[in-house]
């Protein structure tokens, strides 16, 4: 499936022989999906003129965090404590096993 949107981000174009090309925000991209999870972006220059496209609505930018350290509630938990949340094991306790 071929679709031609606006650039939302900075994207590289697959059709270029140079890797660094990049297509700017707001640019006419084809977009070509031939599988669900697969995609090929290509520029102007490479898959011809763009038909009249929307422009791009003005979104503000999201606030920019100053800390680089996550919040607590996302932070990845010690390895000591997930040993200690493991659930008891009945069966060791029964044999008289202490863990």
């Amino acid at each position: 499936m071929k679709t031609w949107l606006r650039a939302t981000k900075p994207v590289k174009c697959g059709g270029l022989h140079d890797s660094l090309t990049l297509i700017p925000i707001g640019a006419p991209v084809l977009v070509i999906a031939p599988t669900l999870t697969k995609s090929f972006n290509r520029c102007e220059a490479c898959a011809g003129p763009a038909p009249e496209l929307p422009p791009l609505p003005d979104v503000a930018q999201p606030a920019v965090v100053a800390s680089s350290r996550l919040p607590v509630s996302m932070a990845r938990p010690s390895r000591l404590a997930l040993v200690q949340a493991l659930p008891f094991d009945y069966k060791a306790a029964q044999a008289g096993r202490e863990e």
